[in-house]
């Protein structure tokens, strides 16, 4: 994967998160809503998964198969 595209992504991420602390969606809705400029979802899906590895957010099971991304508590 290209890291350049991955940063941009965390950094769109993290400024979304700091100015919507509240917000939580799943890959689509944050791929859709919370990135002004998406790459991609597999991008995506790796700067969630680094962003919750660096505890910056968390992966919350909803439903059956869902994932809501959202800021650590």
């Amino acid at each position: 994967m290209d890291e350049h595209l991955i940063q941009s992504t965390l950094d769109q991420l993290r400024n979304y998160l700091a100015n919507h602390p509240d917000c939580a969606d799943t890959l689509d809705g944050v791929y859709l809503v919370w990135l002004s400029t998406p790459h991609s979802k597999a991008i995506t899906q790796i700067a969630l998964e680094r962003l919750a590895e660096n505890q910056e957010i968390e992966a919350v099971k909803y439903g059956r198969a869902q994932i809501l991304w959202r800021n650590r508590p």
